[in-house]
């Protein structure tokens, strides 16, 4: 847990891409610290993969991420619930203020395919 909240103090100002994934769940109030730190960033593909349900993330997000506008795409998969981009409330209101809401992995970055790819 120390190193998830000091993360946000060794980030740049400007990320391209962030994906956080956690196999654990994370209490609230250090979500809420966490990207209330997060919120001086701006990263243009923020994704998490969480155990927490939605309810635990999404406040803070909206309040520290999407009113301060500081991503481009956003996705996030959950345990639990699937994926943000299902509920159709959550995407409207993230589109009103430019965020696209992608699928986890339509963003994910797949390290050995990129590496695959430049072989040959």
């Amino acid at each position: 847990m120390e190193m998830f909240s000091r993360l946000v103090h060794v980030l740049p100002c400007k990320l391209e891409y962030l994906n956080l994934h956690f196999n654990y769940q994370i209490r609230k109030n250090v979500w809420e610290v966490f990207l209330k730190n997060l919120k001086h960033i701006f990263i243009k593909k923020l994704l998490f993969k969480i155990n927490n349900l939605f309810d635990d993330i999404l406040p803070y997000i909206k309040e520290y991420i999407m009113k301060e506008q500081r991503t481009e795409y956003l996705a996030i998969e959950g345990r639990i619930e699937t994926q943000i981009v299902t509920m159709t409330d959550e995407l409207k209101e993230f589109e009103s203020y430019n965020i696209k809401v992608k699928e986890y992995n339509n963003l994910y970055i797949k390290a050995y395919d990129k590496f695959i790819d430049e072989m040959y």
